[in-house]
């Protein structure tokens, strides 16, 4: 493969991917492998997520295709590959090239892909689109994400009733005072390989496989944690909280970096004003109260800061007679 071709891929259809306790789960989906000449044109197409050796076949078979219609005239190439393919057959992939012979990707795919492969093809990534221009706000902005997942499409009326309720009381309950400092991002769960893609972020660990579930992610896109719906609206707030101190906290500690300690005081004082409880919350305070006496602050990370409170309020382990 990597002698005689160059290799991509492109996502064309949705499907449904769910990592739960490490296992993962997918429902739908399928696979085309493509033969192309430099120019786009279809060789050859093999359906499915086959053996190895019926990929390395087909491979075989359309390098050596290639090389005959290299030799030939152009006006002689198509019909050459149609009698390839005819002579195949017996194959419904070839017979349906044979009938497309050297053909334009963008030409067969769509039936190949629907008819062949019995896959929808996906007319609309509007969610993942609009979810991944979410994500590269998050990173300019420095907002943590709550993605919710939900079944259906992200047309409003579309939503199910437990998903309207979840984005309902995201905006109306205990949490919604720091979801308003999130970016609360719904997603279609079968647009989430999509966004993978789109987003260049990890498939992420799910709290259950229904839906709706959610998704705390930093601004990086990286996960948090999983969250699942039902969870009390409360201790939802608390999760949020956390999440907000420790991109406040990290903010702060660049800000000291690079001298603006006034900015720096700031973030701080968010932290330390906080209703979550935590050692970064502890941690500001002390930043906070130094910088305000006039005293100067060592930068630290927030990983740094919670593995030295945590340290430093441990038990020593001595033992006396």
């Amino acid at each position: 493969m990597n002698q005689h071709c160059i290799a991509a891929y492109q996502q064309v259809g949705d499907f449904e991917v769910t990592k739960v306790n490490g296992q993962v789960q997918k429902n739908g989906g399928n696979v085309v492998s493509y033969f192309l000449t430099p120019k786009g044109l279809v060789i050859d197409a093999v359906v499915g997520p086959v053996q190895a050796d019926k990929l390395l076949s087909e491979a075989q078979w359309s390098e050596q295709l290639f090389e005959q219609i290299s030799k030939r005239p152009a006006m002689n190439q198509v019909e050459l590959v149609r009698q390839a393919h005819l002579a195949q057959s017996a194959d419904r992939v070839h017979q349906f090239l044979a009938q497309k012979p050297l053909a334009p990707l963008p030409v067969v795919f769509e039936y190949v892909f629907e008819k062949l492969a019995n896959q929808k093809v996906a007319k609309d990534r509007g969610g993942a689109i609009a979810a991944g221009a979410s994500l590269e706000k998050a990173r300019k902005s420095g907002r943590p994400v709550l993605l919710v997942l939900f079944k259906g499409n992200t047309d409003h009326p579309a939503y199910d009733a437990a998903t309207a309720r979840l984005l309902h009381s995201l905006a109306t309950s205990a949490a919604a005072r720091p979801a308003k400092s999130c970016l609360v991002v719904p997603l279609p769960i079968d647009e989430l390989p999509a966004l993978s893609n789109l987003a260049d972020v990890p498939a992420y660990d799910l709290a259950e496989r229904a839906t709706p579930t959610m998704v705390l992610l930093r601004p990086s896109g990286e996960q948090i944690e999983a969250i699942p719906a039902a969870l009390d609206p409360r201790d939802l707030a608390a999760h949020l909280w956390t999440a907000l101190n420790e991109v406040r906290f990290h903010k702060a500690q660049k800000l000291l970096e690079a001298g603006d300690t006034k900015s720096a005081a700031m973030y701080l004082g968010l932290v330390k004003s906080s209703p979550a409880k935590g050692p970064l919350k502890e941690l500001a305070k002390k930043q906070w109260e130094r910088l305000h006496a006039g005293g100067s602050v060592e930068p630290t990370t927030a990983v740094r800061a919670a593995k030295t409170v945590a340290s430093a309020s441990a038990p020593s382990g001595r033992s006396t007679d």
